[in-house]
């Protein structure tokens, strides 16, 4: 496996109360709404671990200037939130109008960044939202 993997995940209609949102941005070919480097995937592989109920789990992630949210919900009486504030990320570029929100499977997202993870050895990801047909783009 090449060092600087490219890998899209996409976007997941189960969640429940996720929408598809079209971002102007994206449709005209312009700049992301998001691009960050995070020099540490352990430290958010950790955090999303700790919220990965099952196998199967679902998630919304929410983007802002302030940073990302994502927000996991067991059987509709049971809800956990990380917080990944801007701080964290070596850049966070930040352009879109609102607060787009999208669906995502957490354990694919959490097994796809414990691949490029190992602990003591820095791991540079970038992450972009959206891609050409609206994923979530990592950049090991």
């Amino acid at each position: 496996i090449s060092p600087r993997c490219a890998s899209t995940l996409p976007r997941s209609r189960r969640a429940t109360g996720v929408r598809e949102m079209s971002s102007p941005a994206a449709e005209a070919g312009e700049a992301p709404d998001l691009v960050c480097q995070l020099d540490s995937v352990q430290g958010m592989v950790d955090a999303l671990s700790s919220v990965r109920w099952k196998r199967h789990q679902d998630a919304v992630v929410e983007l802002s200037e302030h940073g990302i949210v994502l927000i996991v919900e067991e059987t509709g009486c049971l809800q956990a939130k990380v917080y990944l504030k801007r701080e964290l990320f070596v850049t966070y570029e930040y352009k879109a109008e609102g607060r787009p929100r999208f669906g995502l499977s957490l354990g694919l997202f959490v097994d796809c960044l414990n691949t490029f993870s190992s602990p003591g050895h820095a791991s540079v990801i970038e992450i972009r939202y959206p891609g050409p047909d609206m994923q979530l783009i990592l950049k090991f």
